[in-house]
């Protein structure tokens, strides 16, 4: 077997434990609304990318939660190193240890996938399965939840700028394709592009 292919059936593995785990905290929790988060489904949108060999979809689902988890896992390293209070991560620690782990884990979700994707050519049918994806959450969001629970922030955006623009929750698809879904678009493009770059020889 392949280094990549061990290293795929791994991330795989690990992925589809850590949706287990989080299915069962929030079922413990009694909180089960709490998988209308997109992160906390995100593994099992990578792993099912994976499976089918759709690439473009395991980057459509990075597109999304990069860089939400790679600012979770920021504010949980801040607070543990140093105390610092980055939005509302110190929070989570009022959790149980398990449960703290569990959330720690679930936020590499999107990294180890783009460990596995970043030497693959974004195209543009991914900004459109990200576009899909968020519309799917949004409709979902708005259905099932409350705007006290303000799931995927869809409510307010108090969490991480301290106040909420006027028509915010109207708008919340937009501002997430373009404040969130482009950059890391791009930014998986640029890494793509670097991956092609041959080592100069000596």
């Amino acid at each position: 077997m392949k280094a990549s292919k061990l290293n795929q059936n791994i991330i795989i593995a690990y992925l589809l434990l850590i949706q287990a785990a989080v299915i069962l905290r929030n079922a413990f929790n009694g909180t089960h609304i709490y998988l209308l988060w997109f992160c906390d489904f995100a593994p099992l949108l990578i792993v099912v990318g994976l499976i089918i060999k759709d690439n473009q979809f395991v980057k459509a689902t990075i597109n999304i939660t990069l860089i939400g988890q790679a600012a979770v896992i920021l504010g949980i390293i801040l607070f543990m190193a140093a105390g610092i209070k980055l939005w509302d991560t110190a929070e989570l620690f009022k959790e149980p240890v398990i449960a703290i782990i569990i959330t720690l884990l679930l936020h590499l979700a999107s990294m180890l996938g783009l460990i596995l994707e970043y030497n693959k050519k974004p195209s543009r049918i991914a900004l459109l399965y990200s576009f899909i994806m968020v519309l799917v959450f949004y409709l979902l969001t708005a259905a099932f939840s409350s705007p006290g629970q303000n799931i995927n922030l869809v409510y307010s955006s108090d969490y991480i700028l301290g106040f909420t623009p006027a028509y915010y929750t109207l708008s919340w698809p937009i501002l997430v394709f373009l404040l969130v879904i482009i950059p890391t678009y791009y930014l998986q493009k640029g890494l793509y592009l670097l991956s092609r770059k041959k080592p100069i020889k000596k």
